[in-house]
């Protein structure tokens, strides 16, 4: 069965989020090795159909296999940052609201990726200039996206998927946030958006560095890009 049936099923099938509020707020995440093991998109909406309520779930499928029918790499991609940022996210030890808010930003971060041309969207060549300022639309097109989808927690949600590109520097975008102008989420996100974008091996025109080198660029860009404790709480997740 492929992936997609696998979650067209899944559509069809209930949530268990009102036994997971009443059983607590923190149980932990799928470990980071179900990220690479080809079936990061069912272990992702797993994840989800715990946290959400069903006609909130149907609601972020509907928008995932949006994204998942245009380009199948870049939704296999939010999915493994769904899992990453909830493993992030429990070191934190965020709230149920929070961690429920976290996974679904994660895995609709690049839903806006929709609008964009098939040229942009699955080529394996370098950017243009224009293309990357298409691009980087991405964010306020997937919160629009999000608003028109009804979900009832829209506003938490968006506040995070626009704010997954802001720069601890203040030199992100789109409205160059800077430090703790940044959602905490949004700076979660932005860590397993970087590390996964970074280690991914199917993005054409570069190839892929290896864990102890992204580790390294993370390390690195804990100033300027992204945050300092959430770099070092990934950093520290044992089977990372």
């Amino acid at each position: 069965m492929s992936e997609i049936k696998i979650a067209t099923c899944s559509l069809m099938q209930g949530s268990n989020a009102q036994s997971r509020q009443i059983q607590g707020s923190h149980a932990k995440p799928f470990t980071l090795g179900k990220v690479n093991d080809g079936n990061e998109i069912v272990h992702c909406l797993a994840l989800l159909k715990e946290a959400l309520p069903e006609d909130e779930y149907r609601k972020v499928l509907v928008l995932f296999l949006r994204l998942y029918a245009r380009a199948k790499e870049t939704a296999k991609h939010s999915a493994r940052v769904c899992i990453i940022s909830s493993n992030i996210g429990y070191r934190c030890n965020l709230s149920f609201e929070q961690s429920r808010d976290l996974s679904v930003s994660a895995l609709l971060h690049d839903t806006g990726k929709v609008k964009l041309s098939d040229e942009i969207l699955v080529g394996k060549t370098p950017l243009s200039s224009s293309q990357k300022a298409q691009i980087k639309k991405h964010p306020e097109n997937g919160a629009a996206l999000i608003v028109e989808s009804g979900l009832l927690n829209a506003e938490s949600i968006v506040e995070i998927v626009i704010g997954h590109h802001e720069r601890i520097d203040g030199q992100g975008y789109p409205n160059g946030l800077g430090g703790s102008e940044i959602p905490l989420l949004a700076r979660i996100i932005s860590v397993a958006d970087t590390f996964d974008a970074m280690t991914d091996s199917d993005r054409g025109y570069r190839k892929p560095l290896d864990k102890t080198s992204a580790q390294q660029k993370l390390w690195e860009a804990r100033i300027e890009q992204l945050d300092c404790s959430v770099v070092k709480e990934f950093l520290s997740i044992e089977d990372l």
